[in-house]
């Protein structure tokens, strides 16, 4: 992930913006699956840390609350089934 697309992403010298660059540059450079939780607020970026992985990695990018009822469920079981036991 290059360096400048962080940096549009997340701008600052704050040491606490240059650790979330550092560890974003480390989630989407690890290779196989890694798994991320974000958790907080309202408007805190979490959805825009999540679109940035999901850029950085090539990976579509799914937002459980706007998924049809049920969908979520089904996806998930598809996941469990697809995966090598």
């Amino acid at each position: 992930m290059p360096t400048s697309f962080l940096e549009s992403l997340f701008p600052g010298d704050e040491p606490v913006i240059s650790r979330l660059r550092d560890e974003l540059r480390q989630v989407v450079s690890t290779p196989g699956l890694t798994t991320v939780l974000l958790q907080g607020p309202p408007g805190t970026g979490k959805t825009t840390i999540g679109r940035a992985i999901a850029a950085a990695r090539m990976l579509a990018l799914g937002d459980k609350a706007r998924l049809p009822p049920g969908r979520l469920g089904r996806l998930m079981n598809a996941i469990t089934l697809a995966w090598p036991q």
